[in-house]
C-alpha cells in the first residue's frame, strides 16, 4: 500500500492534510513541524463521511523544516477558545497520534466531552484500532466532562507514555473511556487534574461497555487529582485488569485481575520553573516497579524519548528515570 507524506506547519495545512487523507485512497503520514499551532477552528479528521477510504493514518509531531527528522516539539494550542482536535473514525481504521503537546483546549456546554481531544470510533464491528503515544494533554477544560481526552465507540484503543496535567472538568477531570472492545492504558502519568463543582467524580473514568469488553491499566501513575472521590472510576470493575499501577484511590469494585498495585507518593522530581513534565525523582519508590510485558507492550521510549527500560524493570508512569544522573549529579 502506498503512503502519502504530508509536511505541515500551520493549522490550515494540517486541516488540509486531514481532509485529503480521509479520501485520497492511500495511507497517510502527517508530519508536523516543531513550533506552536493555534487553530482558529477545531482540527477535524473524519473518515465517517461519504467517500472516506478508512486507510491508515499517522499523525506525528516535532519535525524539522523539511520533515526529514524529528528534532523538537509541536504544540497545538486551543488558547482557551476551542477543542484543538476531533477524530471521527467510520470503519476499521488504524490510526496513530504521537509526539504532540495538546494544550489549553476548551469544550463548552454544547460541545461533547473532551476539552483537548475527542475520539469517536463508529464501526460497530469493532475493527478500528486507535493508538495515542507520547502526547502531553495540558490545561484542557470541558464544561461537560473529560478536560483532556474523551474516547467513545467500538474497537481497540491504546494510550501509552502520555501525560495528563492541569486539566479540569465536571464529571471526569482528565480522561474518559467508554468502549465496546479493548482498552490498553499503559505507562501514563495522570496527576494534578481538577474536578470542578462539588465532591465526587473521578480523574479517570473507564467503562468497558459489554461483557466481552476489557480494559487493562498497567504501570500508570494516577495520583494527586483534586476534588475527586476516586482517581480511577471503574464502571464494570470485573472487566478490568490492574497491573503495577500507582493509584491514589479507585472504586471498590473488585477488578478481574489486580497485581502489584501501589498507592504511595510518586515523589516527582523538579524539572524547572516552567517545566510541565512530571518525571520521577532519583529516590522515587516507583522506579523499577512496573510490568514489562502488558498486553499492549510498553513502547520503546518514554515521553521524553529515552529508552523505556533503563534497568531490569520499567519505571511506573510516563517517564523513565535517567540513570546517568540518578546519583544527583549532572
Amino acid at each position: 500500500m502506498a503512503t502519502v507524506s504530508h509536511c505541515v506547519g500551520n493549522a490550515s495545512q494540517l486541516q488540509g492534510a486531514f481532509t485529503a487523507a480521509a479520501t485520497n485512497g492511500e495511507a497517510d503520514f502527517v508530519k508536523l513541524r516543531s513550533g506552536v499551532i493555534t487553530p482558529a477552528t477545531t482540527l477535524a479528521y473524519r473518515s465517517n463521511v461519504a467517500g472516506a477510504d478508512q486507510l491508515p493514518l499517522i499523525v506525528d509531531g516535532g519535525y524539522n523544516s523539511d520533515c526529514s527528522a524529528r528534532t523538537g516539539e509541536t504544540f497545538i494550542d486551543g488558547d482557551g477558545a476551542l477543542r484543538p482536535f476531533l477524530f471521527e473514525f467510520g470503519g476499521a481504521d488504524f490510526a496513530v497520534i504521537q509526539h504532540l503537546t495538546v494544550m489549553r483546549g476548551f469544550g463548552g456546554e454544547f460541545v461533547s466531552a473532551g476539552g483537548n481531544m475527542a475520539v469517536y470510533l463508529y464501526d460497530q464491528g469493532g475493527g478500528a484500532d486507535v493508538r495515542i503515544e507520547a502526547v502531553r494533554f495540558l490545561l484542557g477544560h470541558s464544561e461537560i466532562s473529560a478536560g483532556a481526552l474523551a474516547v467513545n465507540g467500538w474497537g481497540t484503543f491504546t494510550l501509552r507514555n502520555s501525560l495528563f496535567n492541569g486539566n479540569e472538568a465536571p464529571g471526569m477531570a482528565a480522561l474518559s473511556i467508554n468502549l465496546t472492545g479493548e482498552a490498553h492504558v499503559v505507562n501514563n502519568t495522570i496527576a494534578h487534574n481538577v474536578r470542578l463543582g462539588g465532591q465526587g467524580g473521578a480523574a479517570v473514568y473507564s467503562n468497558p461497555v459489554t461483557a466481552a469488553s476489557h480494559a487493562e491499566f498497567a504501570n500508570n501513575i494516577i495520583w494527586d487529582n483534586d476534588n475527586v472521590a476516586f482517581d480511577l472510576y471503574m464502571l464494570n470493575g470485573d472487566r478490568h485488569a490492574l497491573l503495577d499501577n500507582d493509584i491514589g484511590s479507585h472504586t471498590s469494585l473488585p477488578p478481574q485481575n489486580e497485581t502489584g498495585e501501589l498507592s504511595i507518593d510518586p515523589e516527582f522530581g523538579d524539572c524547572g520553573a516552567l517545566c510541565v513534565d512530571l518525571p520521577l525523582s532519583a529516590g522515587s519508590p516507583l522506579t523499577n516497579q512496573g510490568e514489562n510485558d502488558p498486553t499492549a507492550g510498553i513502547g520503546a521510549e518514554d515521553l521524553l524519548g529515552r529508552p523505556r527500560v533503563a534497568a531490569q524493570r520499567v519505571d511506573i508512569g510516563a517517564y523513565e528515570l535517567d540513570r546517568l544522573f540518578d546519583d544527583g549529579f549532572d
